[in-house]
């Protein structure tokens, strides 16, 4: 799930829980001969939803660095010393982001952080996070604003908005053959922002955009939207939020008898959708610049070693995240001990990840990764394209 800022902010900060001190040191601790300078403390800290309705996502990014580091221990590439993973649970409000972004800064252990999640919370965090040169690595915050604003220590494994909004428009017009759109979105940060990168591509396309629609994420009742894109007829309905509202609307929808294809991205790509949407869901289409179930060799050992550790299949962006730390591994056992110097590994880097060639360009970003899309069928997500600069490439077998 991409460029979220899923929640509304909240005003009261006392019920912040900044989760788990040093959760795991993911490795053999260092022998009493050895001095605090052969084995410095160092850790990484993950910024995320373990809480609340968006914690189940956070949970599986939090997986994914955690298989990374169990990997890495067992190939001894962490030179015998420990790795401590810290995790800060931001219950995905950018007030709560800001407050942990301070913590972070100020703990001189802490020498990397693999998040935040979403793009509201990355956009509240940075700006203390840039000051104190702590580098920043997200796999799942996808807004394209954020490459936009100069920040030095910031880096995304994943692509932007700006390329998984066309992808969308692209696969609506060559496999559905669109000519209306309904665009509807729940009026967070990420989704209008997804909706209407969308909505503009679709408009280039010669696709006629109507309704363009907002609704209000904790609403239940969708009646005036659903209403709306039932009267228009549209070919295809388009929705730019999260997994609860895209659940409620996609199941109104079916109950009124609008059967159009039903398209959203990736912060929608969850079990939770499945399960809160039904039997409305089948049939839907999600994007997501993130895989699942790659074929290489790195991609097979990550997903048996996570389903070793979890007892569950890898999801949505637990992949990227396993890439995006071992970036940082991979600074720290080319002997990274500061701030300053994993950041100087992670802007040099082009190595070859689970996920795809992570290197970046001058503002942090991902140089190239496709956009996978998915179709729901008999209530699971199944891979049937990828589309890359505009290309809409099919899945072998799909």
């Amino acid at each position: 799930m991409t460029s979220h800022s899923h929640r509304p902010r909240r005003s009261r900060l006392s019920i912040v829980l900044v989760a788990l001190t040093l959760m795991a040191l993911l490795g053999t601790s260092c022998s009493t001969s050895e001095t605090s300078k052969d084995c410095p403390p160092r850790a990484i800290a993950f910024m995320g939803p373990i809480t609340g309705s968006n914690g189940a996502d956070g949970r599986m990014f939090r997986n994914g660095i955690e298989t990374a580091l169990a990997l890495a221990e067992e190939k001894g590439a962490l030179g015998g010393c420990p790795v401590g993973l810290i995790t800060f649970d931001t219950r995905a409000d950018p007030q709560v982001a800001k407050a942990m972004a301070t913590r972070i800064a100020e703990d001189p252990q802490i020498l990397a952080v693999v998040g935040p999640s979403y793009s509201g919370e990355t956009a509240a965090a940075m700006p203390i996070l840039e000051a104190a040169n702590v580098p920043v690595i997200t796999a799942s915050a996808t807004n394209p604003e954020l490459g936009t604003k100069g920040w030095r220590w910031f880096h995304r494994v994943v692509v932007d908005d700006a390329t998984q909004g066309p992808a969308a428009a692209a696969y609506m017009v060559e496999r559905f053959a669109v000519r209306t759109v309904a665009v509807v979105d729940d009026g967070s940060l990420y989704g209008k922002a997804l909706a209407d990168l969308v909505a503009t591509s679709l408009g280039a396309r010669g696709v006629v955009v109507a309704p363009r629609l907002q609704v209000e994420a904790e609403r239940l009742d969708y009646r005036v939207a659903v209403e709306s894109i039932r009267a228009l007829g549209a070919d295809a309905v388009y929705f730019g939020g999260v997994t609860g509202p895209a659940a409620r609307l996609v199941r109104q929808l079916r109950n009124v008898g609008v059967t159009a294809d039903f398209v959203t991205g990736d912060a929608v790509f969850s079990p939770e959708f499945l399960t809160l949407a039904g039997s409305a869901a089948e049939g839907a289409t999600i994007t997501c610049p993130c895989t699942v179930g790659g074929t290489g060799a790195a991609a097979r050992e990550f997903d048996a070693a996570f389903q070793r550790l979890t007892g569950t299949m890898p999801s949505s962006y637990a992949a990227e995240y396993a890439d995006a730390t071992r970036l940082v591994l991979d600074a720290l056992a080319a002997g990274a001990r500061t701030r300053a110097q994993v950041e100087k590994s992670l802007d040099g880097a082009d190595v070859e990840g689970i996920t795809k060639q992570l290197s970046f360009d001058a503002d942090g970003q991902i140089r190239r990764g496709p956009v996978f899309v998915f179709t729901i069928t008999n209530g699971a997500f199944v891979p049937t394209a990828t589309v890359e600069r505009g290309v809409v490439t099919s899945i072998t077998g799909n």
